[in-house]
């Protein structure tokens, strides 16, 4: 072979592992592109639940102050009266405010 066959077959080696590399590199990113946009819905729509305990909780607080309940002694009544739905210790406020982001108030 010459050296001229040789610099010809390298450079279609090249050029053909260039273009499967740029294959996958392409699938790859639309594979990142997909799990990034289900991951903005899902942070979206964990935002949003998180905000709806919130506003459960201050509902919480304005029944409480209605009843001359302490808001804690409140919230115990209600988890013991329907402790099927509840796990307390996801839903303090301290707890809630650390899904958030924020400090605990």
């Amino acid at each position: 072979m010459t050296e001229q066959t040789i610099l010809s077959i390298s450079s279609l080696a090249v050029t053909f592992t260039s273009v499967v590399l740029g294959f996958i590199l392409q699938l790859e990113n639309k594979k990142n592109k997909e799990l990034e946009r289900i991951n903005s819905k899902l942070k979206s729509d964990f935002t949003k639940s998180i905000m709806a305990i919130q506003g459960y909780q201050l509902i919480e607080e304005d029944i409480a102050k209605e009843k001359g309940l302490e808001v804690s002694q409140y919230r115990r009544q209600i988890r013991q009266d329907k402790n099927e739905f509840f796990d307390s210790a996801f839903l303090t406020p301290s707890n809630i405010n650390k899904l958030m982001g924020n400090s605990a108030e």
